[in-house]
């Protein structure tokens, strides 16, 4: 509700933050102008304008999030047991290795969070 963020310690940069703000901002002014202007303030019922522009803004960042992690698979080790189950381990340190050398603090960082290794464990499981 103050429209800040407090962190203990820093926080890495996210990877192709320049790309990523670049396709951002425009869908982020885009969310305010549907809005009316409103950011400070929190609205009961967006108007389709401003839930169309929301969309598209959520869009463009899963297809970020996605593409991230999109060649997940070929870090990960996969047995089948003596009953016909697949098992697949995730080598985090070979995933995070695969990213340049300035992009690996906050893949380290995002691949230690709860979200991250349920995600990875739902897209072994396929």
């Amino acid at each position: 509700y103050k429209d800040s963020v407090k962190l203990h310690g820093s926080c890495p940069a996210l990877p192709r933050l320049k790309e990523l703000t670049a396709v951002l901002k425009p869908l982020h002014a885009a969310v305010q102008l549907a809005m009316g202007g409103s950011h400070r303030h929190p609205v009961a019922e967006p108007s389709p304008a401003a839930r169309k522009a929301a969309r598209a803004f959520l869009v463009a960042w899963r297809e970020y999030l996605q593409a991230l992690v999109h060649n997940l698979r070929a870090y990960a080790i996969t047995d089948v047991n003596q009953r016909a189950e697949k098992v697949s381990i995730l080598l985090k340190d070979s995933f995070v290795d695969s990213f340049s050398r300035s992009d690996r603090p906050f893949m380290k960082a995002f691949c230690e969070t709860q979200m991250f290794d349920v995600f990875a464990d739902e897209q072994l499981k396929v």
